[in-house]
């Protein structure tokens, strides 16, 4: 329950412009009388059939733009017209006249949003600096999501850094009434993980789920290749920006244009694999797109990278935040507004090693008396380190232990780790934040195979709260746009009902069904191609550590003296085979020092 709030009300809003861009409209739209207002961040792709819908209704329009459909759908149906909406938002919808406060953020997570309730005030925003920034009580640290942090690179899913600023969780809907000072929380729309079981129990042959796949990777890339505004794809060489590329040429008027970032003098290259750059020169020039090829690391990373280990109040404790903001740079020096990005088959797929190497362990143990399961699963949590690089074995034990929970990719620092960084009184606070499956915003479900339910731990919160919370703060720093035509909702649904026969290929490489449209249309030079990952980060370039002193900061930073951090803590992180360790702790000590600085 919150005080009642009296004050005055204040709402600000930026417009990127990629919707309507040839109307000027004022913002944040309300009604003339003043009784209804929205702020709304984000893009709603089925905007045109929802408008044309609306004025059957009777609604009238005064513009072209996704805004005023939004708008006039909550005026009309309320917050159940979410239902209807295909696209990604943070919003906040007044309606004066029920004295409600509504917060929403779509299902997936693509667009966060932050919200404080205090003592007679509520302030939310798309990110969580502004509200330290005015909020009347001091900020206090969280230190259980720090701790999660250094664990899963995020903080816990709903949560920030700071004691009482919240995330809202995908697909979540928060409802203040400040009249009776009642807050309630909703989930507008569930996913059916199980939605199409029914043609995967027919045994459809691979063509059958080829053409099943084109259809919905068709209409979601058509919905979310922008038509007003200029965008650039990236190619990274993968799989997955390979493909959206491969639908882009196929669906798109536009002149294609693609960018591909590279972090180091020689491109990573493995075996017989085309490197990076041989792998996506090969498919631009297949598919006719112009690429542009540029060096991240330029004179701006160093910058960059210290800005953005300074506002890690969202608990991203990933330098993919600067890796994603670098490419929107480039986007917005070549003109565009939109940069198209490949994320979630990885997620959804089993495209990471790490988790196809957990389905293989777990399909070796199956028949393992459960005492014997139980066995391996203690050793495992006690003592990561002999488990081998991957640390198959720590994430199968995850998955078997309850509650079952995935381990993630960005799982980060195993427990023997985290013993010797935390606190005894914190280390267990962390512990499965991420990968649990949850009932909110699911529909029930009754049997998912391994694969399947490794990506339903991604799903739940590894994209809302880590992946899409990631890009979506490195992009919108350079005023960019990002679009991930993999997370429309029915692509999916589609991606957790395929059963692992087409998930997984006989030679164990992951996205099966999404390289078998690589092979045919591409060429098998890319679709055998593994995965490489992300560009080597910055920082661990020689000399740069030096260059934004890491070192000194971590080392005169006056947050490892607090109780949750082992006397020990910067003995351990710095030594070697630990680095990893080093960027979150710059991270959390350059945040620390922002917020005295935003606090003065």
């Amino acid at each position: 329950n919150v005080s009642k709030i009296n004050g005055p009300l204040h709402i600000f809003n930026n417009r990127l412009s990629i919707v309507g861009v040839n109307k000027e409209i004022e913002l944040p739209m309300r009604s003339a009388d003043g009784s209804h207002l929205l702020s709304f961040n984000g893009e709603i792709y089925n905007y045109k059939k929802l408008r044309q819908q609306l004025i059957l209704k009777g609604c009238r329009f005064t513009s072209e733009t996704d805004t005023e459909v939004l708008y006039n759908g909550l005026l009309s149906s309320g917050i159940n017209y979410l239902k209807h909406l295909d696209g990604m938002w943070g919003f906040a919808f007044i309606d004066q006249n029920k004295k409600n406060i509504y917060l929403s953020r779509d299902v997936l997570g693509e667009k966060p949003l932050y919200y404080y309730i205090g003592k007679k005030e509520l302030i939310f925003c798309s990110e969580v600096a502004p509200i330290i920034a005015i909020m009347k009580d001091n900020p206090e640290w969280n230190y259980d999501a720090i701790v999660c942090s250094f664990q899963y690179r995020s903080a816990p899913p709903g949560e920030t850094l700071i004691k009482g600023i919240k995330r809202l969780h995908g697909g979540e809907t928060l409802t203040i009434n400040y009249k009776y000072s009642h807050v309630s929380s909703s989930f507008h729309k569930k996913i059916n993980v199980e939605k199409w079981k029914w043609f995967f129990d027919k045994k459809p042959s691979i063509e059958e789920v080829m053409e099943l796949y084109n259809q919905e990777i068709s209409a979601s890339c058509s919905l979310r290749f922008p038509s007003e505004v200029g965008f650039v794809t990236t190619l990274s060489g993968g799989i997955d920006s390979t493909l959206i590329n491969l639908m882009l040429s196929k669906y798109s008027s536009h002149n294609l244009h693609a960018i591909h970032g590279t972090s180091s003098l020689i491109s990573p290259k493995r075996g017989n694999d085309l490197s990076e750059i041989e792998a996506a020169r090969f498919t631009a020039k297949k598919l006719g797109i112009d690429l542009t090829e540029f060096f991240m690391y330029d004179k701006d990373a160093l910058v960059i990278h210290e800005q953005e280990a300074s506002d890690c109040f969202d608990g991203i404790f990933c330098e993919g935040a600067a890796s994603f903001r670098i490419l929107a740079k480039k986007a917005r020096e070549l003109g565009k507004k939109v940069l198209v990005l490949s994320d979630g088959p990885d997620e959804l797929l089993n495209g990471y090693d790490v988790d196809l190497h957990t389905n293989k362990i777990a399909k070796r143990m199956q028949n393992f008396s459960d005492e014997k399961k139980k066995c391996i699963q203690e050793l495992s949590f006690k003592r990561s380190s002999w488990l081998g690089k991957s640390q198959g074995m720590l994430n199968w034990a995850y998955l078997n232990s309850k509650p079952s929970a995935t381990r993630p990719n960005h799982g980060g620092s195993p427990p023997d780790i985290m013993s010797e960084l935390i606190t005894e009184e914190y280390q267990k606070s962390a512990f499965k934040k991420y990968g649990v499956s949850k009932d909110i915003g699911l529909s029930p479900y009754n049997e998912l195979d391994f694969s399947q339910s490794i990506s339903l731990g991604y799903l739940q919160s590894s994209l809302p709260d880590y992946v899409n919370t990631r890009s979506d703060r490195g992009t919108m720093k350079e005023s960019i746009e990002a679009r991930l035509p993999f997370l429309s909702v029915p692509i999916v649904e589609l991606s957790m009902s395929t059963p692992e026969k087409f998930r997984i290929d006989k030679e164990g490489r992951g996205k099966n069904i999404l390289r078998e449209f690589v092979r045919k249309d591409i060429g098998e030079s890319i679709s055998k191609r593994g995965k490489y990952g992300f560009a080597a980060p910055f920082w661990m370039m020689p000399g740069n550590q030096n260059k934004i002193g890491m070192h000194d900061v971590i080392n005169s930073s006056p947050i490892f003296e607090e109780g949750v951090f082992q006397a020990a803590f910067k003995d351990i992180i710095f030594k070697p085979g630990n680095e990893r360790l080093i960027w979150m702790a710059y991270s959390i000590a350059m945040t620390s020092s922002s917020l005295s600085k935003i606090r003065k």
